[in-house]
């Protein structure tokens, strides 16, 4: 018998000493010694192949919880190149309305369809509603060179053909 196995012995005995109602005999109490440690070497087996699932559920979690962020991050890039979008679309919307032509839509600032608004009038106020693509009257587009506008499609026809025999 080892030292420890005396010593739980020993204690068993003091216990059954101070308790008459337990009249177990040393062969018992050791057998009753043996089967409370093989139940607690069973609890200990069990609680450790609990634990290596409880790790690897954890892991599991751990990589839904990755899979959940990356789904959280593109549903918020989606989100945002929306709002982008409704944003440039109401700033189009608002040159127009304003007269002025795709070309000013970058310089209308503001983010809602108010501000956008305000920002495209006062824009064309500034410029004048001028058109990329007119000429003004007076000037031709080949020399910069004063002429006199014409007065009907068919007088500017015969001007043209005029001036290139």
């Amino acid at each position: 018998m080892t030292e420890n196995q005396e010593n739980a012995t020993q204690d068993l005995t003091l216990e059954t000493e101070d308790d008459a109602v337990s009249g177990l005999t040393h062969e018992q109490a050791l057998k009753e010694l043996a089967k409370v440690r093989r139940e607690a070497a069973k609890h200990r087996t069990e609680k450790q192949q609990l634990k290596a699932t409880a790790d690897e559920l954890q892991k599991y979690k751990d990589a839904e919880k990755t899979e959940l962020e990356k789904v959280q991050e593109r549903a918020q890039r989606a989100e945002t190149e929306a709002a982008e979008l409704r944003r440039e679309k109401a700033a189009r919307a608002a040159a127009k309305t304003a007269g002025l032509g795709s070309e000013w839509v970058d310089l209308v600032r503001g983010d809602t369809e108010e501000e956008l608004l305000a920002s495209a009038e006062a824009l064309a106020e500034r410029v004048g509603k001028a058109k990329v693509d007119e000429i003004p009257a007076g000037f031709n587009s080949a020399g910069g060179k004063a002429v006199k506008a014409p007065e009907s499609a068919s007088q500017a026809f015969r001007d043209f053909l005029k001036n290139n025999r």
